[in-house]
């Protein structure tokens, strides 16, 4: 046998062709990692606002996703161009043609960590925290690295090639770069940046609300800011004299005066867009709360606007247009479309990147489909060239090929997600409005207005805010199995999540306002409740949570007393609205005791103690329990245990003394109606901070609404926090 035989011997070459097996699987293990976790980033970055109150989660698995997709990309990118080192004896050269392909990959997850890496401040007039950015551009450069020194190495005959690998990697860098020139450029905005709450606060003392009264509206501002003259002064900046009446500050007033006029744009519009203005307004007064340092007086919260539309407006429309505003808010600190109109082309900039990211993958993924429909499906993804003279093919390329379409999918979508969020935010919405109110020329122009329309017609549902509120009890009929599960899980009691009751809104509006816009005095005066000719008494508890507590229990012995449906239409809008309330403060002390006044340890202790006693009781039945079997129950359980005694006791009392079920229903519901105004109001902008993060609550909703009714602080007690 020759020498060239004995060194193409299988026997002898085995164990070379084995390692080389193990590199190429290697690579695809790592290549499929890589879809699955740019596809959970791609996901929790488009689905993050509509499923935001699992905020938490999807935070998680973002950074989680990227900060293990690091290691893996560096383990592939650093594999690129080492296939002939070390290699096995009999093995001469080896040449892998997914070497192109992989030098893609960073470049396109790169693309998808810009979109999604939001940088954050601690405060709204501090800078934001771009670290995750920078850490992105490194990456980018370290990729370009890699690329130029592979065509110095290596030259293709199409300069196709070329082509494909570099787009991606300059469109990575492009769009890095764009994103930390944007934040540069809002932080010095006086528009979006962190002296707009000082500018606004101001113009706020500038305005001299304390002559004007409550029962006129005043012009707060919309837009515009930066193109004005300012000075600085005690009280945070101030506009000078011309600026005050500039053409080119946008304030609600100018808005409602265009939208008046009978040839607007905006009477072809079925959407309340002075609405949407004046919640973009009250978005920048509710920035002044979470900067690190005080910039407005007590007085200067009370807005008349708002006023105005808090006592003659819809209970829905009011609630609808706080969320509007806290939507704005959630857009402004966690995600980056705010930022970018801080100049006019950065939003068509960054359009433009995603066009040009959609079109390569596109032109990319139809090559890809050409080259596998043509070409010989067993093509090899790694040859090698051993020393006899022969080649011998490792792995498919097909497999490579297939992979980097499914990378393209999430990319294209994440692209498209972008395009989708610049279209139809209400931030685009906001800052068209006001190019249309300040530029004559736009309004004499029939191409633009029926632009601008279509514009303003856009909608995504995902976009839309679908506030929720979450319900739990302390008495449930779930079945044991159900309990067990969840806690094997370690998921917290059972809840659920619905869209808050038109009737629950009316009732807080309307308690809100026979009340004469003031929450309760203390936690005492709430309590006392008319029925018949008897006044409940008060529960004196030690703070707040245990008074949630007693009446949430008592509430729910007076449901269980009475299961069926009201007869008359009163009655069951005060069942709703008391049963749900109820639910949704005990969902409070359950999953966000933060929100409460008191210490939030001591809150989720306390529901857990009573908690403990109560789900043995009801674990046992899959079904409705005989009310007096139950109150037996319960008595004998609750001698170790001070809220639930109280809670039966009130129970009974509501059940045993009221005429009726509408009447106990509508003592309830006055009642839940006065504590979630009492609570409302608080000094913790941290926990409402998370609160807007994770998609808003109902009592974030009511902090803000009574934040611009003036009232910043719930009355002082000395549990509170």
């Amino acid at each position: 046998m020759s020498s060239s035989d004995d060194a193409c011997d299988p026997d002898l070459l085995d164990f070379a062709f084995k390692q080389i097996r193990v590199r190429v699987l290697r690579t695809n293990v790592v290549l499929v990692l890589s879809v699955i976790m740019v596809a959970i980033l791609v996901g929790a970055g488009s689905f993050s606002r509509r499923y935001r109150r699992h905020g938490s989660m999807i935070r998680l698995l973002f950074l989680g996703a990227y900060t293990m997709f690091l290691p893996l990309v560096s383990y592939v990118v650093s594999g690129v161009d080492k296939e002939n080192c070390a290699l096995p004896d009999g093995i001469s050269e080896c040449t892998d043609d997914g070497t192109r392909y992989l030098l893609v990959w960073p470049s396109l997850v790169q693309i998808v960590g810009a979109n999604y890496c939001i940088a954050t401040a601690p405060y709204d007039d501090q800078r934001r925290n771009i670290n995750r950015t920078v850490q992105l551009l490194f990456g980018a450069i370290w990729t370009l690295f890699l690329v130029i020194q592979h065509f110095l190495g290596y030259s293709y005959d199409h300069i196709i090639v070329y082509w494909a690998v570099s787009m991606p990697c300059a469109l990575s860098i492009a769009k890095i770069l764009t994103k930390l020139y944007t934040y540069e450029k809002a932080w010095n905005s006086l528009e979006l940046g962190g002296r707009n709450p000082r500018l606004i606060a101001g113009y706020m003392k500038q305005l001299n609300l304390s002559q004007r009264g409550d029962k006129h509206e005043i012009p707060l501002i919309l837009m515009g800011e930066d193109k004005q003259k300012v000075k600085e002064g005690p009280g945070g900046f101030l506009f000078t004299d011309d600026s005050v009446h500039s053409t080119t500050l946008v304030t609600l007033e100018r808005v409602t005066n265009m939208m008046s006029t009978d040839d607007s744009i905006f009477k072809r519009s079925e959407q309340p867009f002075e609405d949407l203005c004046l919640s973009f307004s009250l978005f920048k007064l509710l920035r002044l709360r979470f900067t690190s340092c005080p910039v407005a007086d007590a007085d200067q919260w009370s807005v008349p606007n708002f006023m105005s539309k808090l006592q003659h407006g819809n209970p829905q429309d009011i609630l609808g247009l706080i969320g509007d505003e806290l939507s704005f808010a959630c857009d402004f600190y966690y995600s980056y479309l705010p930022v970018s109109y801080s100049t006019w082309w950065l939003p068509f900039l960054n359009v433009l990147f995603s066009f040009l990211v959609i079109a390569y993958c596109l032109a990319g993924g139809i090559s890809l489909l050409v080259h596998e429909a043509y070409w010989i499906p067993t093509e090899s993804q790694m040859t090698c060239t051993l020393t006899c003279g022969r080649d011998r093919g490792f792995g498919y390329i097909l497999i490579v090929e297939v992979l980097t379409l499914f990378l393209g999918v999430p990319v294209l979508l994440s692209e498209t997600w972008e395009i989708i969020s610049y279209t139809c935010s209400n931030w685009t919405k906001v800052k068209l409005i006001s190019y249309y109110v300040t530029k004559s020329s736009w309004q004499r122009s029939p191409l633009l207005q029926r632009l601008i329309c279509c514009m303003l017609r856009f909608k995504c549902k995902i976009l839309n805010n679908s506030y929720k509120m979450g319900q739990t009890s302390i008495m449930d009929t779930s079945m044991a199995i159900v309990i067990a599960v969840r806690r094997l899980l370690r998921l917290p009691d059972q809840m659920k999540y619905v869209k808050i009751p038109p009737q629950v809104n009316t009732a807080i509006v309307n308690t809100f306002r026979s009340s004469n816009y003031r929450v309760p005095p203390d936690i005492a005066s709430l309590q006392r409740r008319q029925i018949g000719n008897n006044t409940l008494p008060a529960y004196s508890g030690t703070g707040t949570s245990d008074v949630i507590l007693v009446w949430h229990i008592a509430t729910c012995i007076f449901e269980i007393r009475h299961p069926q449906e009201p007869s008359t239409a009163c009655a069951v809008n005060d069942r709703i609205t008391a049963s749900h309330l109820s639910r949704y403060c005990a969902y409070l002390l359950s999953s966000a005791p933060e929100l409460l006044p008191d210490d939030k340890a001591w809150s989720k202790r306390l529901y857990k103690s009573v908690k403990k006693i109560t789900k043995p009781l009801f674990s046992k039945s899959d079904g409705p329990m005989e009310f007096e079997r139950l109150l037996q129950q319960l008595a004998e359980s609750s001698n170790s245990n001070t809220e639930l005694k109280n809670g039966v006791a009130l129970g009974v009392q509501l059940v045993d003394e009221t005429q009726d079920a509408e009447e106990g229903w509508r003592v309830l519901a006055g009642f839940w109606s006065d504590m979630v105004l009492y609570i409302a109001p608080s000094d913790n902008l941290g926990a409402h901070g998370e609160a807007i993060a994770r998609g808003g609550e109902l009592i974030t909703i009511l902090w803000a609404m009574l934040t611009h009714a003036g009232i910043i602080s719930r009355p002082r007690t000395d549990n509170a926090v």
